[in-house]
């Protein structure tokens, strides 16, 4: 059975460890690179060949204790798990230059009556010069126009039906959207509606 867990480390950047039957698979993203760039990522795959002695190496009993101890671990650690990856590692090293300064452009407004039982729907993009990035959605209440508005709870879908128990107030959506590997992100809200009638 897969298990994935992503462990961020101080300085900037994070390994994601996905253990299953067969391998042990370490991915490491970092913010700065030696070669000058905004970020490096390096990928490792361990498989049931040298695993054994991986775990054996790390002083863990199999792929619940490597996760416990990776808990623990500080940006010194992770430099020196590094070098214990590549000895066992049994697939070709992989690293690459990233360019994270690429800035997302997120714009959101919009579109229905602020009435109970009418659909609003989010119009929305994401876009910097790699392209389009898939949006994420959540939508926030609040009784006046201005102040701090609450998140709808479980309303995260590019459409919100109103409901009679937003008859008198304000809503609001927020779009997000992220590169693959979470380094560059962006959010924006939409103009408030209401009163909602």
């Amino acid at each position: 059975m897969e298990n994935t867990r992503t462990f961020d480390f101080d300085g900037g950047g994070y390994y994601t460890v996905t253990i299953d039957d067969t391998e042990v698979k370490l991915d490491g993203y970092t913010l700065g690179s030696p070669a000058g760039g905004t970020g490096t990522e390096c990928s490792h795959t361990i498989d049931t060949t040298k695993r054994a002695e991986f775990f054996a190496d790390m002083g863990v009993t199999g792929g619940e204790g490597l996760f416990l101890l990776l808990d623990t671990y500080r940006v010194g650690d992770w430099v020196n798990l590094h070098s214990v990856i590549t000895k066992y590692q049994t697939d070709s090293f992989v690293w690459v230059e990233t360019d994270w300064s690429d800035s997302i452009n997120v714009t959101v407004a919009l579109t229905g009556e602020a009435k109970v039982g009418s659909i609003l729907t989010a119009v929305a993009t994401a876009i910097s010069s790699e392209g389009t990035f898939p949006i994420g959605y959540k939508w926030y209440i609040n009784d006046e126009l201005e102040g701090t508005y609450k998140v709808i709870e479980l309303a995260d879908d590019e459409v919100y039906t109103i409901v009679e128990g937003d008859r008198g107030k304000f809503i609001r959506v927020g779009a997000s959207a992220s590169d693959a590997l979470g380094f560059n992100s962006s959010s924006n809200l939409s103009k408030s509606v209401g009163p909602v009638e």
